[in-house]
């Protein structure tokens, strides 16, 4: 007789609870409490499900081989039915078996029952190919127990090449959340959420990006919290700030991090809407927009993290080129289960956006691919690939401005005043009227710009630049701006008497007109102050009266929904996938520590019968139940136990087949 799972899982060695707790991390959100729950947890049909959506091909083939040879089965009569040696499929099933998907008895291996009853083309498995397999014939043509390989690197044409290349990648991509905060107009919210096609190739135009890499910068911010939406507009949180005060490096690590952590694909944006139920969403038809939850797809975070492990795992092994058929390959091999289409289309952005970061150079991996998968030291990989930082600028007389090497905060404020000519650890730039009379706008002062570019230029600033700057502070111009939330109306003593007054430090009065004034208190404490200056207050001195754009938001939240930090918006949608969500998951390593506490300490648990039922219908096995009548006698049966939910206890009598439902609370166990 084979063990059950829950035999299977108390013979497990710790390395094998890391590797199970690891490679099905749904597990580890809300740990079980002792073996005979983690075995219940682990066959049920929704974990189940997700263990095999995460199975490579041939773990999916050994597994419908199962299916059809009869139990026990060993390695032998397994690798027979696949046309490989034991040698080759013994690692596959061991993975299948520390993912507790197969059971190990004395005499070979059987799938859990669960896996039975979900396996794909497992019904459609014609009788002659389950009467061969029986036979010990083989009955899979293309199995193959490693990755496909990717094809050789061709060496650099120049040395170091590939390495400045994702440098200057990566600082691009720095750079493009950098320009959130000078953007010229904000780009609207449509009413689904997201950005607009046009605004999206307009921006990423004057941003001088590929719609998908600026797309793809935009959903790393997003997930940051460095942009969000008001209701009506996309613009720059106060995180912003913040976060471009830090070096380059730990800017683009943290980017780099929400990208590589989020189940957006940003390339997504401007294809058609997917319908499939890896895709997106139930809207078919238009394309996605930049920024919304149609870019999401469900495991996306995963396949894109796996696809990257092994072409990181080849690179230290030799030189590779992820080539976008190679990968495509590669994909199809990892992810079976995942319709062709879709998975195809995921590796070919997944090798886009990696391209992006500065992960890939020409498809071939960078050091910084390594540092990013393992989660430790991006920044310092990057800054080894960066030139050092310099603080000064040449000015030449044709109004252009050089930085003769990576640009220091202060030194990139300057090339905000000018229109880029190029970017990268070295960048030029060209200060026009336009840009000028931009950074005027901003608030900076012609005497501000003209002290730092003196401050920072190694060469004197050009006279024609001096000119350019002063007549443009004329032209521009200044105007001071002051809050006001009161306008007060009056004749001109009245008003005078409450100028006057004691309440008018208060009320912060500017006088417009002999009859008119701005208060910058809202309405209801304006009209309370004017009643103890001496004055009749009348007018409208609601409190609760919202501002009319205020209002107009209000009542039009975009998505159907208020506006709410991007952060919270991305952690809804990442969150909606309950044990998929990271965040409520358990390090392996501590997930392992807490199981074994508790099963060194039984005593500890209130659950033995309840534990002993899950044990049972993980296994599909029958269990002699004692069930307490209305009298206080206890009738006995044979029954199999099917579900255990909110404390009643649905089960099949094995003497008539006939089902019933007890409380648990009424179960005693022979």
């Amino acid at each position: 007789m084979l063990p059950t799972l829950a035999d299977a899982l108390r013979s497990f060695t710790d390395d094998d609870l890391l590797e199970l707790f690891t490679s099905r991390g749904d597990l580890t959100a809300q740990l079980p409490q002792s073996l005979s729950q983690l075995a219940a947890r682990s066959s049920t049909k929704v974990s189940v499900r997700r263990a095999l959506d995460g199975l490579h091909r041939p773990a999916l083939q050994l597994l419908q081989t199962l299916a059809v040879l009869p139990p026990p089965v060993t390695l032998e009569a397994a690798a027979r039915a696949l046309g490989c040696t034991a040698g080759e499929v013994g690692p596959v099933m061991e993975g299948l078996r520390v993912r507790a998907l197969v059971i190990k008895g004395a005499n070979g291996f059987r799938p859990i029952r669960t896996v039975l009853e979900l396996l794909p083309e497992k019904s459609g498995l014609a009788p002659g190919v389950v009467q061969a397999a029986q036979r010990g014939q083989r009955i899979v043509a293309d199995f193959c127990p490693q990755p496909p390989p990717l094809p050789d690197a061709t060496a650099e044409r120049f040395p170091g090449g590939r390495a400045a290349q994702a440098a200057q990648h990566a600082l691009e991509m720095t750079s493009l959340v950098a320009g959130i905060a000078r953007w010229d107009g904000l780009p609207g919210v449509l009413r689904r959420g997201g950005v607009a096609q046009r605004d999206h190739r307009r921006f990423a135009a004057d941003a001088g990006a590929a719609p998908e890499v600026w797309s793809t910068a935009m959903h790393a911010a997003w997930s940051l919290g460095l942009l969000a939406h008001d209701g009506e507009d996309w613009q720059a949180t106060a995180e912003l700030a913040a976060h471009l005060e830090a070096d380059d490096a730990d800017q683009w690590a943290l980017l780099v991090d929400a990208w590589l952590s989020s189940s957006h694909i940003p390339s997504l944006a401007g294809e058609p809407v997917d319908p499939s139920p890896t895709g997106s969403g139930s809207r078919a038809g238009g394309p996605q927009a930049a920024l919304s939850d149609e870019t999401r797809r469900a495991g996306a975070r995963e396949r894109r993290r796996l696809l990257l492990q092994h072409i990181a795992a080849q690179a230290r092994e030799r030189d590779v080129r992820a080539s976008t058929d190679a990968v495509m390959h590669l994909a199809a091999w990892l992810f079976p289960l995942v319709p062709a289409p879709g998975v195809q289309q995921e590796a070919r952005f997944a090798l886009a956006e990696a391209e992006a970061w500065g992960l890939l150079a020409d498809g071939v991996p960078t050091a910084l691919l390594e540092s990013v998968l393992s989660g430790e030291r991006a920044a310092e990989a990057l800054r080894a690939l960066l030139p050092p930082q310099v603080d000064q600028v040449i000015l030449d007389s044709d109004l252009t401005i050089t930085v003769p090497g990576r640009p220091t905060a202060a030194v990139q404020r300057l090339l905000e005043w000018a229109e880029s000519d190029g970017r990268g650890p070295a960048a030029t730039g060209r200060f026009t009227p336009s840009s000028i009379a931009a950074a005027l706008r901003t608030g900076t002062s012609a005497d501000h710009m003209l002290h730092a570019l003196r401050d920072r230029a190694i060469t004197p600033v050009p006279q024609a630049l001096e000119f350019l700057i002063t007549d443009e502070a004329r032209k521009v111009g200044r105007i001071e701006v002051r809050s006001a939330q009161s306008v007060l109306t009056g004749e001109e003593v009245h008003l005078d008497r409450l100028f006057a007054s004691d309440e008018a430090s208060m009320l912060g009065l500017v006088r417009l007109a002999p009859t008119v004034a701005l208060a910058t208190v809202r309405p209801a404490l304006a009209a309370d102050l004017a009643r103890r200056a001496g004055m009749v207050a009348t007018g409208d001195t609601d409190a609760s009266a919202p501002h009319p754009r205020s209002a107009r938001r209000a009542s039009a939240p975009a998505a159907g929904r208020p506006a709410v930090p991007a952060a919270m918006l991305i952690s809804a949608g990442e969150g909606t996938q309950g044990p998929t969500d990271p965040s409520l998951r358990l390090e392996p390593a501590e997930a392992v520590r807490r199981i074994r506490a508790a099963e060194e300490n039984p005593s500890a648990s209130r659950h033995g019968v309840s534990d002993r039922i899950r044990a049972a219908i993980a296994d599909g096995g029958e269990l002699r139940l004692g069930i307490v009548d209305g009298r206080g006698g206890i009738v006995e049966k044979r029954a199999r136990p099917l579900s255990l939910n909110a404390g009643r206890l649905t089960a099949r009598d094995a003497a008539d087949g006939t089902e019933f439902t007890v409380l648990v609370h009424r179960v005693t166990l022979g």
